[in-house]
């Protein structure tokens, strides 16, 4: 079904737009099964979160220095 839009005059006929872009959305994120993944992992390891935590850290940092390019 094409896009309608109103035209700027309160008495003029509406446009239907058909060259509009179609935009493909985004895949959803899944916030839950993320941290479940993260969880199962470090209950599995024996972590706490803050160990869990500080093992991320030190891989990103460590992975982040042997990027030339990352900002951080």
């Amino acid at each position: 079904m094409p896009h309608v839009y109103p035209t700027a005059g309160p008495k003029q006929p509406l446009r239907v737009w058909r060259s509009v872009a179609r935009v493909t959305p985004l895949p959803v994120f899944d916030v839950a099964a993320f941290f479940a993944a993260f969880d199962i992992r470090r209950r599995a390891r024996g972590l706490s979160w803050y160990e869990f935590a500080d093992e991320l850290w030190q891989q990103s940092s460590q992975l982040n220095a042997h990027r030339a390019d990352h900002p951080l």
